[in-house]
């Protein structure tokens, strides 16, 4: 009787460190993760130290892809790398909004593609 209770105890213990690591796992880098203030206080603080990789147009919109801060230096600072829930590096873009000289950005689209 005693050995059923432990045997019961165990499995319970094992599902419930699966749950945990699930739990974990899915908390780990992901697309559904990315926190648009932090992403919106990344764009204003590049937008300060280097405006010139923002081309707005005439509505006040940039089209900013996230190579440019990948792989290019930009005054000594690089972006971390973005993944997808399956762990895909992200290569989309932000979209930023220029209005009264405060910038709206839209991070909906960092793993999308956009055609050049």
């Amino acid at each position: 009787m005693k050995n059923k209770y432990t045997i019961i105890e165990l499995i319970i213990i094992s599902l419930l460190v699966l749950l945990i690591f699930d739990f974990l796992a899915e908390k780990g880098v992901t697309y559904d993760g990315i926190s648009k203030e932090d992403e919106t206080d990344y764009i204003n603080e590049m937008y300060e130290t280097s405006p010139e990789l923002f081309e707005f147009d005439g509505n006040g919109k940039a089209i900013v892809y996230i190579r440019v801060f990948t792989y290019e230096k930009t005054n000594n600072s690089r972006r971390s790398i973005i993944f997808d829930k399956d762990l895909n590096e992200c290569d989309g873009y932000y979209i930023v909004y220029k209005n009264n000289d405060k910038l709206e950005v839209d991070v909906s689209h960092l793993c999308d593609m956009l055609d050049e």
